[in-house]
């Protein structure tokens, strides 16, 4: 076991008194991202308090003592030994004999709060019998209702105070659903609002913002640490406002969902992941290396799980001098896609002098894929006519992918993987982007990256019809026949008016030899195709 010099905290608090606020939360950040790991891996801590968490001299925060830890059951619900713990820190369900869970963690976890910045457990508003013999049965209460089970809890600044409160609700359910969702009470939500004048606009804007923030689906915690550029002085001086403005534009991406900004990072010496978790709270981290050559700026960045040191995402890329802004673009496409955060809504798009080119090349690959040749010369003019936009290197790559089709040969599924890539360096969270690069690697055989490509290409699109369609073939091409189906079925429901899936669903149901099946579809087909 690793040897952590340091003390507990219910050492500091009894030597030091309470902590302030300001330091508290970085403790508690730590704290939370732990415990909410164990949580998501079906394990109850059941004995949270301050003497279990050692703080490190550069305060790193451990938690410790998992000697009453139990596994969840299957539905996650509660662990499967008797309760057990510290009685000023059970939650009055383990005092009247009921088993631990993540309620009772998190009642636990309030009172910690409560202990770490008053100095002291929030006293009990009821008399507690105290039998002699072991501490934890059935018979401690006089009462068997936890809802008549009431704590005083001492004044405590915005937002500690609310924070507890609802920690140390005696019914389970009032209280939060998840240390994830505790944290994120807990901090502060960043605003992107410049000050426009109007009160009106504000409140319109603020309203809009509340409402997207309240319909973003909350997700596990999540504490992305955006690290500071790692370059030359020169480059980085110009380029580490990039990295700023992507922590900016991050921030309120869902519940659940904190950033920390370069500036955290770089006040706490932090430069690569490693010390991103003990000296930040991180979860996940965002590294960015640059350097320039021949007036191109060449960047490698990736997206880091802080505790197994996996990477979720890479993005690989040049980019002239002045492109900052489709740089930014491409780091927050970075993110999205390797921490699943809801996609962007602002879509690519070429300029007017590709336009032509660049629509009737996919529309011709479209209508005729034997015409992908042709496609692939006006993709080419489009490509040179916007260089920056991810939209022709997309198509140009599903044209590559269709040659491979048509047996023109291997390399053109290596063009077509290297064309992808190209189109991801400059926006990787994009529809076409994420069609493209799921079409290339259903040919390479890794049928759930593609599932998960077109899936969420997807969600951004839900009323395209062609994309189900892509996911259908995907989930087909991987064995999985009932959601291929299901997905077909979801194609058809996007274009009520369109027949062109009810044809596919017909003819797969024909390829099965179910014939009774294949008849509505079909019959669905010929009515809009013919009549």
């Amino acid at each position: 076991m690793e040897y952590i010099e340091g003390e507990t905290l219910s050492e500091q608090v009894k030597t030091k008194g309470p902590i302030k606020p300001d330091a508290a939360m970085g403790i508690v950040r730590q704290l939370c991202a732990g415990l909410e790991q164990a949580h998501r891996q079906g394990v109850i801590h059941g004995d949270l308090k301050l003497a279990n968490v050692l703080l490190t001299k550069e305060k790193r925060a451990v938690l410790t003592d998992f000697g009453l830890a139990r596994f969840a059951e299957p539905d996650g619900s509660r662990i499967l030994s008797r309760h057990g713990g510290t009685a000023d820190y059970m939650a009055p369900e383990l005092l009247i004999g009921e088993q631990a869970s993540v309620a009772s963690d998190v009642y636990a976890m309030g009172v910690l709060l409560h202990a770490l910045l008053t100095g002291s457990t929030p006293k009990r508003m009821r008399t507690m019998k105290r039998p002699k013999g072991e501490v934890g049965t059935a018979t401690l209460l006089d009462v068997e209702d936890p809802g008549q089970w009431e704590r005083e809890i001492d004044a405590l600044p915005k937002p500690w105070g609310a924070v507890v409160k609802r920690c140390l609700e005696a019914i389970p359910e009032r209280r939060f659903a998840s240390i994830g969702e505790l944290m994120a009470a807990l901090e502060p939500r960043r605003s992107g609002l410049k000050w426009v004048g109007a009160v009106a606009a504000l409140a319109l804007m603020a309203g809009v913002a509340y409402w997207e923030y309240m319909t973003v689906p909350t997700g596990p915690l999540a504490r992305l640490a955006v690290l500071p550029v790692e370059a030359e002085a020169g480059l980085k001086k110009r380029l580490s406002p990039v990295a700023v403005d992507v922590a900016e534009r991050l921030s309120g991406a869902r519940r659940n969902f904190v950033v920390i900004a370069p500036g955290e990072a770089t006040q706490n010496q932090v430069t690569g992941y490693e010390k991103a978790g003990s000296a930040l709270g991180a979860t996940h981290a965002l590294e960015t290396r640059m350097k320039e050559a021949g007036g191109q700026v060449m960047v490698e960045a990736r997206v880091v799980d802080v505790a197994s040191g996996r990477v979720l995402k890479n993005l690989s890329g040049s980019y002239g001098a002045g492109e900052t802004a489709t740089l930014a673009k491409a780091f927050l496409g970075t993110v999205n896609l390797g921490l699943n955060l809801r996609p962007s809504r602002v879509q690519e798009t070429v300029v007017d002098a590709a336009y032509g080119a660049y629509t009737t090349g996919v529309a011709t690959m479209r209508q005729d894929p034997r015409q992908v040749d042709a496609a692939v010369s006006l993709l080419e003019e489009a490509m040179r006519l916007d260089a920056k936009s991810a939209l022709p290197y997309a198509a140009m790559a599903g044209a590559y992918v269709q040659k491979y089709r048509n047996g023109d040969g291997k390399e053109w599924l290596e063009k077509a993987e290297a064309m992808t890539a190209k189109a991801a360096g400059i926006h990787p969270d994009s529809l076409n982007v994420l069609v493209s690069a799921g079409l290339v690697e259903q040919q390479k055989g890794k049928y759930e990256q593609a599932i998960a490509n077109f899936n969420r290409a997807a969600l951004m699109d839900p009323s395209n019809a062609m994309v189900w369609r892509n996911v259908a073939e995907a989930y087909q091409a991987a064995g999985r026949e009932e959601e291929a189906v299901a997905t077909y079925r979801k194609a058809i429901e996007a274009e009520p008016n369109g027949y062109q899936s009810s044809y596919i669903l017909g003819n797969y149901y024909l390829a099965q030899s179910e014939w009774k099946a294949a008849v509505v579809p079909l019959r669905t087909w010929w009515t809009a195709r013919w009549e």
